[in-house]
């Protein structure tokens, strides 16, 4: 029991093989660890310039997409496009629910901001 307390309460003297030991093996955790153990991946598994994960609300994700990706797609088929390739691209299936495109000040289309639901 006492061996417990030292080793949870880390009351061993700095330099002692004690010590190094336990900084070894929290140093071999971190980065022996495969992060397939914590299912950490990307949010963008084929990430490029073309799209980038925005911060959302609770329960919806925002994406930024080039406009080279929606410009010869028609109105009426861009959220199930987007739906299509945001599932793609993240690995996980997405819900396009609108998409808002962005221009500058003279009026050129610079992107789209599309919200999303798992």
């Amino acid at each position: 029991m006492a061996m417990w307390k030292r080793l949870f309460m880390w009351d061993y003297p700095r330099g002692s093989v004690a010590y190094d030991l336990m900084v070894g093996a929290i140093l071999a955790f971190i980065f022996l660890t495969p992060s397939a153990v914590f299912r950490d991946k990307p949010l963008l598994s084929k990430a490029t310039g073309e799209l980038a994960m925005l911060p959302g609300a609770t329960g919806e994700t925002r994406f930024w997409l080039d406009e080279s990706l929606l410009e010869t797609i028609p109105k009426d088929r861009q959220l199930d496009h987007l739906s299509a390739l945001l599932s793609e691209r993240t690995g996980t299936a997405r819900q396009a629910v609108s998409v808002e495109m962005l221009k500058n000040d003279e009026g050129v289309v610079q992107g789209y901001v599309a919200l999303t639901r798992p």
